[in-house]
């Protein structure tokens, strides 16, 4: 079968490019008016959108009053335009293809500016001030320390770590630079201290990869009023060890020797801290534009903080209305948490130890020739072997 681009019509290209391009929007706006995201299950819809319908409409009504309007008659609707953000949000694909679905049939460039007005209105500072808040008198932290006494700690304000989120493409190499992270993509690094609920209390997304969590607390705004609440109630954060302690910031002792109280203190303060992993987790799975097997394709590093802020104020509203958990990913019906770990058997990771053992053996002995051998412990697979057995292996 021959493909003929122009059919009984006239063979002009220009005013053929122009009769398909208004025939593509007049079928969007077609399929819009016919196709309503409502009419989804609530399954389906929590697994496109991320919440069910009724806390989605009540999110529209909130956000309303910030978001621009427009006078246009092919205007998209509002609600619309924030089932399209939250797709992205929660699936982290590309903008072209997404608007290509049945249920947004809209451009790419509706796509961007759609996700950009539901962004800066997520960003206004009266919903992050509502749905993301410090406490700073002495009534508003009472409540929050009585719960997080459940971990186990007194007298704990909240838990606080950091996390990636990677990029794709930044323009000046300069800017690349700061945003090499140590984990070797571009990223940014963001700060979180959250309670024992998994609810922020507080996001700092302006920081570049290259900077440790340390630089950010220690330019953090939330510094001063931890430090304020530690002499009016004497309650503290957790971190861990890549903070510097202080009175109001507590981290573990990592190389406490068993046994002694500074062990028992720095197994009880993991555990506690086991929240704000667990809150970043269900963060970066509930909004999987956040993970690290996807990358905020913008080239403006400070939209993709506003991003990582939009998700927290998101997460919170699911917090407070208690909307579970979406279910994990699917790839050809099974779980991918499911998945068997892709590990070599204990035998065959021994026997490729041993022998890469006898290849360096040699080496190792004409470095240390003459000399005290160190004896560092070596655990491939849970035994102990140490540096002196490596004349066996030969």
């Amino acid at each position: 079968m021959d493909f003929n681009y122009f059919g009984d019509r006239p063979q002009d290209v220009v005013l053929e490019h122009r009769r398909r391009v208004n025939h593509q929007i007049h079928e969007r706006l077609r399929i819009r008016d016919v196709n309503d995201p409502l009419n989804l299950s609530i399954p389906e819809f929590v697994k496109l959108y991320r919440m069910p319908p009724d806390e989605a409409v009540e999110l529209c009504n909130i956000i309303r009053p910030f978001v621009p309007r427009h006078t246009s008659p092919q205007q998209v609707p509002l609600f619309r335009k924030l089932l399209i953000a939250l797709s992205f949000y929660g699936m982290g694909s590309y903008q072209r293809m997404m608007g290509r679905s049945i249920d947004c049939a809209v451009g790419q460039t509706t796509v961007s500016r759609s996700i950009k007005e539901i962004t800066n209105a997520l960003n206004h500072p009266q919903i992050l001030n509502r749905f993301i808040r410090f406490p700073l008198t002495r009534e508003e932290r009472r409540p929050i320390i009585q719960r997080n006494e459940q971990l186990g700690l007194p007298r704990v304000l909240g838990i606080m770590d950091g996390f990636f989120v990677r990029l794709s493409y930044l323009p000046h190499d300069r800017e690349r630079q700061a945003h090499f992270c140590r984990k070797g993509f571009l990223a940014i690094n963001n700060q979180i201290i959250c309670d024992a609920d998994l609810r922020i209390l507080n996001v700092d997304a302006r920081f570049q990869g290259s900077v440790t969590d340390r630089q950010i607390w220690e330019a953090s705004t939330a510094r001063e009023v931890v430090e304020q609440a530690y002499w009016e109630d004497r309650c503290w954060l957790l971190g861990d060890s890549g903070y510097h302690t202080a009175p109001w910031l507590h981290v573990p002792l990592p190389h406490a020797p068993p046994g002694t109280p500074e062990f028992r203190y720095t197994r009880l303060h993991c555990r506690c801290r086991n929240c704000v992993e667990r809150c970043i987790g269900v963060l970066k799975g509930r909004w999987r534009v956040l993970s690290i097997d996807r990358c905020i394709n913008y080239r403006d590093a400070g939209y993709a903080g506003q991003i990582v802020n939009a998700c927290c104020v998101l997460h919170n509203f699911c917090i407070d209305r208690r909307i579970p958990n979406p279910p994990p990913l699917y790839e050809n019906d099974i779980y991918i948490d499911n998945e068997p770990p892709n590990v070599l058997p204990d035998k065959c990771v021994e026997t490729v130890f041993l022998a890469i053992l006898k290849i360096s053996a040699p080496k190792f002995h004409s470095c240390f020739h003459g000399k005290e051998q160190p004896s560092p412990t070596l655990d491939p697979v849970g035994a102990r072997r140490h540096c002196p057995k490596l004349e066996e292996t030969e």
